[in-house]
């Protein structure tokens, strides 16, 4: 069995903190903690992780990668950019999925256990705990698709305000002012830069926030088809769904055909990320398109540098977002 950072910790005879601080190069760590953990580090052949291997020297040539999920092609995009700039400079990803890993500790504990240079984390929530972690080991690390609030990060996000703004905008533009707006999740930046999106599109019609047309999708096509579901059980007066990603509006697409009504007859529907199943025909949604590719090559490329040089400046990129118009979205203006 490979050895531990508390291998380390019970033949040094010292904490687990006071271990880590050593493998991060703390200059408070006293020498004697040093040199005892250098012996426990002989003594058990533990691989070295990126924070230990200042005091090696050694480079593994392994990033590790952080997402939610595959099932949506949008992180699946996302890891192909990232593999695409990192094999440009010989590194290999070592790929974490599933969103109750992707807020655990212990999965950035065992990316450090296998050796990787550097991370990158897409789908980070308000309420992880990765990036003190990752601050404490000091490793390079970059954040994709989520911008932190109050902490010093490397990161590449697309315009998550502008994106909900732009649909909103458009269906404005149509002729739509009951817009029902499914929200993602309740501690995700995003979902809350795209709500403050969608109000103020409608404050700039004169329009108010209407708390009956607002319902939580949870990023997830279920939990988007019961919210719309119950919608339309209340009868609540809408002509148009705009929802924080294309998973949602899936799952509101597949509510609102099941209870019989047309898209975009009945009701006119737009997403946002433009994964590529929003295209296909017989559901032609109209959506915004997310640069997600481009956005996991970025990373890549950022993460790169940062590990060849440690004292670079954080690196802070917003890519634009661009409406993409299909056939989910009825022009009221013109029927009247």
């Amino acid at each position: 069995m490979r050895a531990t950072i508390k291998d380390l910790a019970r033949i040094a005879n010292l904490s687990t903190s006071t271990v880590s601080r050593v493998l991060t190069g703390d200059p408070h760590v006293s020498l004697d903690a040093v040199e005892k953990v250098n012996e426990a580090i002989k003594a058990t052949g533990y691989i070295p992780n990126s924070a230990a291997r200042s005091l090696v020297k050694q480079r593994r040539n392994l990033i590790g990668l952080i997402v939610p999920e595959l099932e949506n092609p949008y992180y699946t995009l996302i890891v192909r950019g990232v593999e695409a700039a990192v094999s440009e400079f010989g590194y290999g990803v070592v790929l974490i999925s599933g969103s109750n890993q992707s807020a655990n500790s212990n999965v950035i504990e065992s990316l450090l256990e296998v050796g990787v240079d550097g991370i990158i984390h897409a789908g980070l929530l308000q309420d992880d705990q990765s990036i003190p972690i990752l601050s404490r080991w000091g490793i390079p690390y970059v954040l994709v698709g989520r911008q932190p609030v109050n902490e010093k990060s490397n990161y590449v996000v697309f315009d998550d305000y502008g994106s909900a703004y732009k649909a909103t905008r458009h269906l404005l533009s149509l002729g739509h002012r009951k817009i029902a707006f499914l929200f993602g999740k309740l501690s995700s930046i995003s979902s809350e830069l795209k709500l403050r999106g969608y109000k103020d599109a409608l404050t700039e019609q004169g329009l108010p926030f209407d708390k009956d047309l607002f319902a939580v999708g949870d990023l997830d096509f279920e939990c988007s088809r019961r919210a719309v579901h119950k919608l339309l059980e209340k009868g609540t007066d809408m002509t148009a769904i705009l929802a924080s990603n294309d998973m949602m509006a899936f799952g509101a697409r597949d509510a609102v055909l099941k209870a019989g009504l047309d898209i975009p007859g009945d009701i006119s529907l737009v997403g946002i990320d433009n994964i590529f199943w929003s295209g296909m025909w017989g559901i032609n949604l109209t959506t915004v398109d997310v640069p997600k590719f481009e956005m996991g090559q970025l990373a890549g490329q950022i993460l790169i540098r940062h590990i060849d040089d440690p004292k670079l400046d954080y690196e802070h990129y917003t890519l634009p977002s661009t409406v993409v118009l299909r056939e989910s979205c009825r022009n009221l203006l013109k029927e009247k």
